[in-house]
This record gives structure tokens, sequence and C-alpha cells, in this order.
């Protein structure tokens, strides 16, 4: 027997009787009940500032659960929960005192347990600020202020790249340093808690100014030199220096890079020291400046008188440091420079006029010259006419002529070249050259002139012709013939002579041939006029062509008959050779062939040739099927005697792969089956091997095939077990 539920704190009264209300008892009292729910609770905690931290609930008891708790005494919302494991996140310090803890059916007072203490701890901070300026190889301090429990330990960025972590235990911090950047704060670390940075601080690094000067210069009388001074730092310059050792006023430069100090004063020339807008730096150099004396240039005066082909000699006396260059007028127009690492110049003047020399330099200055001039006065060249250029075709001769005039005018004698010539007579000459020529003839006078002058002969070369074409051909028919004669020997007449028929045709034709032989000629005029021909005896034979032709029979060809005859219909031809579809070859005229057993689809053919090289092939498919031949007996006695024991199909052709022979009694009933073409029935069941007792008559069932057909053949039939 069990009561309805009876909250805890109630009375009860049951009465016990049995079915005749004999022996009544009274049971009765007030129901007490512990409550189950209980709470364990994590200790103390302390957290920095900023984070969070963890009381965890351990409860007991039915879910979900009801907790009530306070804060330094200041009641919180309850907690609802269906975990019994709870955690609650805290960042709040204070005491937590846990009041009560209940399920659904109960609630526990937990207010005996300690309280638990949170502590928060505030996080360090590092602030650095401040902007410095340094020139190079100086150094300075940058201010860190620190808050928190120390020691600290921090890390700062130079330009956003961290430096390895300090360790400090007093505030403030100073970072000394000579490095150009931004500076800051990127990791501060107390005893207790990860803290906060801010600001930055920045270092401007100015590197030392410098001036330089470099090489030895020179400059001519009269005029100045620059010599360069590189610079680098902050402009405004102030650059100090020495002429000789003597200080000389200091340089103020406002413009950086280079700097031009121009002097007309010889010497040695140091630098001593710069400074800029932020820093002193350092100067360095020696240039020595020299210098240079204007070099001269004396002419020996004088008039001359020369022929043509001689010159003068012109001295020209000069000063100053080699080499030179000296610049003259003829007739006041400037010529081309002379130039000369020897005193004095010398120069061969073979052209008429007024020679005078302008200015002179040497390997350092300038200067110009006046007054200095000489005469020349020459015998005119003389001048020759002559006979126009001469065009002529190869083998030909040609009459050239030429005449001197000018020169003292007198006496003129000719010489002609050997080469090629035919006869001359003074100022006249016949020549016939293979090629293009150039004659030459020297032409003397008095004055000892010796003039050599050249008559061009441009000699066209006759056309080599030359002809591409079949030279034989097996059968009537077209032959490309092709003039392969360089098409620059080929004007617009060409003409082609077959057997005395002709044909003007410049570039390929087709021409229809014959059986026989024929003679071939090429005539043809180049675009200069120049003949020539190309005779070519039996140039093209034309054969009687080899024709292969056949057939076989018989036209149906199967495995059971595979012997096949050929009948050779080929004409114009002396051999042959047939082919057998790689299953053998023959040369006779009309041979016979056994295919075998294999059924297929044989490629056949007949290749020919004659006397003449001329040859030709057929080819023909032949097709061998095989022949399925079933023989099946309708009775048989197993008895033993060695005689038609066996019950089996004889077969011919037929595919062993594809093979079903079943044997059925009176009533369907399956006695044999094989899929073994060789296996035979002996007349017992399937499933014994004893006899059938009593003569019977049985039903079979043959599946094949031919070889190389796809085609399925079914046979029925009946055959009798005689015992």
């Amino acid at each position: 027997f069990a009561s309805d539920p009876i909250p805890t704190g109630e009375s009860y009264n049951f009465t016990l009787s049995d079915a005749n209300a004999c022996g009544a008892d009274q049971v009765n009292g007030v129901l007490i009940c512990a409550c189950p729910v209980s709470a364990t609770l994590s200790s103390d905690i302390t957290i920095c500032e900023g984070t969070i931290g963890e009381i965890q609930i351990n409860l007991t008891g039915n879910g979900p659960w009801d907790i009530d708790y306070e804060i330094d005494g200041v009641p919180q919302p309850t907690i609802n929960t269906a975990m019994d494991i709870y955690t609650l996140f805290v960042t709040t310090p204070g005491s937590y005192q846990f009041i009560s803890a209940g399920d659904s059916d109960c609630t526990s007072d937990i207010s005996a347990s300690d309280p638990i203490l949170v502590e928060v701890l505030p996080v360090p901070t590092a602030i650095i600020s401040g902007d410095e300026t340094i020139c190079a190889g100086e150094s300075v301090q940058f201010e860190v202020y620190l808050t928190g429990a120390g020691p600290w330990e921090m890390v700062y960025a130079i330009n956003n790249i961290d430096e390895p972590a300090v360790t400090i235990t007093s505030s403030p911090y100073n970072i000394g340093t000579d490095v150009d950047g931004t500076y800051t704060i990127t990791s501060i670390i107390d005893s207790q808690c990860n803290g906060n940075s801010e600001g930055a601080a920045t270092l401007t690094v100015n590197p030392l100014p410098t001036a330089s000067i470099a090489g030895d210069q020179y400059f001519c009388t009269g005029e100045s030199a620059s010599i360069e001074i590189l610079l680098s730092g902050i402009p405004d310059y102030v650059v100090s220096y020495t002429i000789d050792g003597i200080a000389q006023p200091d340089l103020e430069i406002s413009t950086g890079g280079t700097f031009d100090l121009i002097t007309d004063q010889a010497g040695i020339y140091e630098l001593t020291g710069i400074t800029d807008n932020n820093c002193m730096g350092s100067a360095l150099g020696l240039v020595t400046l020299t210098e240079e004396a204007l070099p001269t240039a004396l002419l020996e005066k004088g008039s001359y008188v020369i022929c043509e082909g001689s010159s003068q000699a012109m001295i020209i006396d000069l000063t100053g440091s080699p080499d030179w260059t000296v610049d003259y007028t003829v007739n006041g127009l400037a010529q081309t420079a002379l130039n000369s690492s020897v005193n004095p110049l010398i120069v061969n003047m073979s052209n008429e006029g007024i020679y005078e020399l302008t200015s002179v330099s040497d390997a350092f200055c300038n200067n110009s010259v006046g007054n200095e001039q000489v005469d020349i006065v020459y015998h005119p060249p003389i001048s020759i006419e002559s006979s126009e250029d001469v065009e002529i075709c190869s083998g030909e001769s040609v009459d050239i002529w030429v005449q001197a005039m000018g020169g003292l005018g007198n006496i003129y004698t000719y010489d002609w070249q050997m080469t090629d010539l035919v006869s001359s007579n003074e100022n006249n000459a016949t020549y016939a050259p293979e090629n293009t020529s150039l004659i030459s003839v020297t032409i003397n006078e008095e004055c000892d002139y010796n003039q050599t002058f050249e008559i061009p002969i441009l000699v066209n070369q006759l056309p080599p012709i030359s002809i591409s074409s079949l030279t034989e051909m097996c059968g009537e028919g077209i032959i490309n013939l092709v003039n392969s004669t360089p098409s620059s020997f080929v004007g617009d007449s060409c003409l082609w002579i077959i057997e005395g028929d002709s044909t003007y045709e410049c570039s390929a034709f087709d021409q229809q041939f014959n059986l026989g032989t024929y003679d071939i000629e090429l005539q043809i005029t180049s675009p200069e006029g120049c003949f020539n021909s190309l005779f070519l005896e039996d140039h093209i034979s034309v054969f009687p062509s080899s024709v292969s032709d056949f057939y076989f029979l018989p036209e149906e060809v199967t495995t059971v008959e595979p012997n096949v005859a050929f009948y050779n219909l080929s004409t114009e031809s002396d051999s042959y050779t047939w082919s057998f579809g790689g299953e053998g070859i023959s040369n006779d005229f009309e041979p016979e062939f056994d295919f075998g057993t294999r059924a297929g689809i044989w490629r056949v053919c007949l290749s020919t040739d004659n006397e003449f090289g001329c040859v030709d092939s057929t080819c023909q498919d032949l097709r061998v099927k095989t022949d399925l031949l079933v023989s099946i007996p309708n009775s048989f006695t197993p008895d033993g005697d060695g005689v038609n024991d066996y019950f089996f199909p004889v077969l011919y052709g037929a595919d062993a792969s594809d093979y079903q022979f079943s044997i059925y009694d009176r009533n369907g009933i399956l006695v044999f089956d094989s899929d073994d073409i060789d296996e035979r029935w002996s007349g017992s069941y399937r499933t014994s091997t004893d006899y059938y007792a009593a003569d019977a008559l049985f039903h079979w069932k043959l599946r094949t095939r031919a070889l190389g057909s796809i085609e399925r053949q079914i046979y029925t039939g009946s055959v009798l077990m005689i015992r």
C-alpha cells in the first residue's frame, strides 16, 4: 500500500481493517522530511581590473535550482540554473555571501557557509612623451612614467619594431638611445596584471654635414675655373677653405647638392670646415689649380705653283702643350681641322687657293691666329669625255672611245687595258668581255698628269635555261612542263617546241602525252633582250601502264570448303604478286589458296608490273564463313558392351565456348545438363550413376553457334534408350 504524497510537517492518520471489518488498527503522526539540496562553493579569488573572475557552485538535488546571494550585504538577483555545476562570472570586488539553494522539492539554508572574497587589482600604466632632435653621434634619454606594483616588465618599439623586454624596479624609467624614429610602449606588466600604455616620443637624428672637393684642374690665361664642392646635410651651409694654406673668406651657401667655386687664382685649394643649420661636420679634399699659357701657330708665308696630282708642303710652327688642333680656311671657306702631336706641323697642300690659319688649340687652351696665309696656284686637271655606258649580251663585242681635254692642252697619250681587248687606235678601242667589266684607260699629259678613266660595260648573261618535268610516265596522260629558269632571266618571250608543235608560255603548263618518245626545246629572250635556247632529245617517254584485276571462285567461301581459285584479268603486265590477307603470298599467274578452318574477312591483293617499271595493284575482301554441321542419333544402348554406350551430338564448326546440351525424361525432369562440348550422357540420372532400369524415350535440347558467328542456334529432338 502506498499513500498519496504527504507534505513535510503535515500530520497523517490511517485506519487498517480487513473485508470483515475485523482487527482495525490506527496509524497516525506528523511527517518530517530532510531537504536533500546542498551547495559547495569555490574559494576566494583575485582578478585584475577589466578581467572576469569565476565562482563555481556544485549543486545536489533535482534541478532546476534557485540560488540567493548577497554582495557586501546587498541582495542580488536570484540565480536560476538547470546545471548542477554552475559558474558565476564576477567583475565587482566584495564579500559574496550565498544565502539559500532550492530545487523543485525544497530549499536549503546555506548561509552558514563562509563568504567568498573577490579582490579586483588596478592595472599598471606606462606613459612616454617628448620629441628630441640631435646630431649624429649624440644620444638622448626618454622618461617613461609607471603606475602599479613593481617590479615591471616593459617592451617598447622603435618605428613599430619591438626591442627586447626590460625589467624595471622604479618609476620613472629612462630609455637612453641614439636611434632615429618613433618610440612607443607595446607592453607593460607589473607583479599582478597586464597594463596599458599611452603616448609616443620621436627622436630625429640629423646627419653630420659634409663637403668635399677632388681632381686637379687648370685654366687658361684670361679665363677662370670652376671647382665643384659636393655638399650633404641641411642648408644653409658655411664652408671654410684655404688657398696655399691661407684662409679665405667663408662661403655661405643656401642650396644643397653641389656648389661651384668660380676663381681665376692658381694655387692649392683645401676645405677646412663645414656647418649646416643643425650640426658641424667634416670637410675633405685638395684641388691644385694651374694657369696654362695660350698656344700660338706661325706659318711660313709665300706663293707656290703646282701641277695637278702634286702638292706643296705648308710648315706651321707651334707653341704650347701637345696635342694641337689648327683651324684654317681655303679661299675663306672653313676646312677640316689639322691635328698634330709634333712641332712643327707639316701639311701637303694639293688644291689651289689662299690658305689662312684662324685658330689653334693645345692640350689645355684655345687661341686665335691672324694674318698667317700662303697662296697655291696649279695647272687645272685634264677632263675626259667618253662614250655612254654600254650594255651588251654575253658573246658580243662593243666599240668605245674617250677624249681628254685640259691640262697644258698639248699632247695626250692613251694606254688601254689589255684584258678582253679586241683592237685599239689611240682614243678608240673594241672589247668583248664575258662579264660586266670596268674598262680602264690611262691618259698622260705634259704636266706629268697620269689619270686613269673607267668605262663600265654591262654584260647581260644569256638565260641559263632549265626545264623541270617528268621524263618517264606509265600510261597516256598529262605532264606538267615547268620553265625552272630563274625568273630574273625570263622576259615576255618564251617558246616551247614539242615534236615540232609550238607553244608560247613562260610559266608552267600541262601537256597531253600519248605513248611514245618526245623531243623538247625551250627558247627564251631575257628582259634585257638576250636570246638562248635548250634542246632535249627524247626527253619524255610514255610507256604502257600495267593494269591489275582479278576475280575468284567460289564467291561463297566456307570453312568446310576453304579452297579458292583466283583468275587473273590483268593487262600489260609481266610479273604478279598475290597476298592473301597475311596468310601467304604467291607469284603464280592464277593461284589457288586454302584459307583453312578460320572464318573471317581476308584482304586479297594483286600487284603487277611490266618491263618499263610500271606498277599497279588492286585488292578485294574475301569472306570465309563457318558451316555449322550437327548430327545427333535417335537411340543408344548403354549396356557396357563398348558399342553405342553413350549419347551425344556430333558437331562440326561449333563454338565450344557457347554450348549447352540438356536431356529431359517424359515428365520434363532434367536428367542431364552440360556446357562441356566433350561430355557424353551414359544414360544415368544427373544426380546418380545408376542406369535407368527400363527402356525409355527422352527429349533433348541443344544450344550452340557457329565459329565466328554471334547468332545462336537451337536444336531439339528425342532419343530412345534401349537396354
